[in-house]
């Protein structure tokens, strides 16, 4: 039993970072690993690319309600809830899905239970969670349970390409759903709190005295949606940043529906492809934690700018490759840069506006990933069919990357207040 300082013993913030570094984990496995999934259904179901992308494209809809209805909720309901609830979720999505007899049934069960558990159990609420618990090491434990989302894509996909080589993708997505009922959300439920405060414990694991001097509850979870944001809106610097936004979501969810199946079609194994699409996930762990620690000394501006460009060479580096060997080059280059935007974008967002309206203001940066991600991959699959080749959309998703560096060039240094 911890002590009420969490002196002497680990304090339990850092359980309630795992916890949620988990929780991120398995959301992106399942969430970003559709496209390993992508190449059996159009097999079994026919259609085209496009049609079948457009899963994706509605599930960004409900994924982007659930990261409104988490900020609704959150300060009401406390976390532990909407995160153990948005599991049981993913959990039904996954098991319905499986059922599935056609592309028109997937709207019902990927699109809407897994997106929506995936939309109240993430971002928002695991930064309200963190957030909590710490204060002066915030950034930190942040950094690191957001870090699961990228640990999920690196474990998680290649284990589901597995399952499906091994047994077909319905009984993938019966393993998934057990694995959300029977491994992760009883873990969240015994286990996560909502705050120090329930266990006699302050943030930080500070004694009693040092804890009646830091910041009070109402400001540690300054993520809630709150706070005037007309002002906000009426500058630049946000349209600039919103726009970036868009670009993000455009490529992180071409890539992310799209990148296996064009892997196979250069001659690249199914497995192999899983393994390739995992990788940019764990390089993204490096990218993420790198460049925050990068940002806190020269600011969010110029990693920001470096990020998109980085990623722009990689995508094109994407439209070069012709065999094995440079698809792994492209996907270094990519992935050491992939969701790096993740923390840079709201810490960005926090130093222009201040943190009393950050969790508003972040909510419509979502809106902006969440248009660029539901666009993206149908845009996809529309012009593959078209052209017969990925060509045309790596070439376009590489000039929205440059645009969305220049964007943040344009993005004030200065908090603009």
């Amino acid at each position: 039993m911890a002590t009420p300082t969490g002196r002497g013993k680990l304090f339990y913030g850092w359980p309630i970072v795992l916890l949620g570094f988990g929780a991120m984990a398995f959301a992106g496995g399942i969430w970003s690993g559709f496209g390993v999934f992508f190449k059996p259904l159009l097999e079994e179901f026919g259609g085209s690319r496009a049609g079948l992308s457009l899963v994706i494209t509605v599930g960004m809809v409900f994924w982007a309600a659930g990261q409104f209805m988490a900020g609704i909720l959150v300060n009401r309901l406390g976390p532990r809830k909407l995160i153990v609830f948005g599991v049981g979720l993913m959990g039904l999505g996954c098991l319905l899905t499986s059922f599935t007899i056609s592309t028109m049934t997937l709207f019902a069960t990927y699109s809407l239970f897994v997106a929506i558990g995936t939309g109240l159990s993430t971002m928002n609420t695991n930064s309200v969670l963190v957030s909590r618990w710490f204060i002066r090491k915030r950034g930190t434990a942040l950094g690191v349970s957001i870090a699961g989302y990228n640990a999920g894509q690196l474990l998680l996909i290649p284990f589901t390409a597995l399952l499906i080589g091994a047994y077909g993708w319905r009984w993938a997505f019966i393993v998934w759903a057990g694995m959300f009922w029977v491994l992760l959300g009883p873990v969240l439920l015994r286990y996560l709190r909502d705050s120090p405060e329930e266990m006699a414990l302050a943030p930080d694991g500070d004694s009693p005295e040092e804890a009646a001097t830091a910041e009070p509850l109402e400001t540690r979870v300054a993520w809630i949606p709150r706070g005037d944001i007309r002002d906000a809106m009426r500058t630049r610097s946000f349209w600039l940043l919103f726009a970036s936004y868009v670009g993000c979501g455009f490529t992180d969810f071409v890539v992310y529906v799209h990148f296996p199946i064009f892997a196979t079609g250069i001659g690249v194994s199914e497995q192999t492809a899983a393994n390739a699409f995992g990788l940019i996930g764990g390089l993204s762990i490096i990218g993420v934690i790198g460049m925050g620690a990068w940002a806190d000394r020269v600011g969010f501006k110029i990693p920001l700018v470096l990020i998109y460009a980085v990623r722009c060479v990689g995508v094109l580096f994407l439209a070069m490759t012709g065999n094995a060997a440079m698809l792994f080059v492209a996907v270094v280059i990519y992935g050491l840069a992939h969701q790096a935007t993740t923390p840079l974008t709201p810490g960005m967002t926090a130093h222009l506006y201040g943190r009393d309206s950050l969790g508003t203001l972040y909510s419509y940066l979502l809106l902006g990933h969440s248009l660029g991600a539901l666009t993206g991959p149908f845009i996809a699959g529309a012009t593959f069919d078209v052209t017969g080749s990925y060509l045309p959309v790596f070439i376009l998703t590489a000039a929205i990357l440059a645009g969305a560096s220049a964007c943040c060039a344009g993005v004030k240094s200065k908090p603009d207040r």
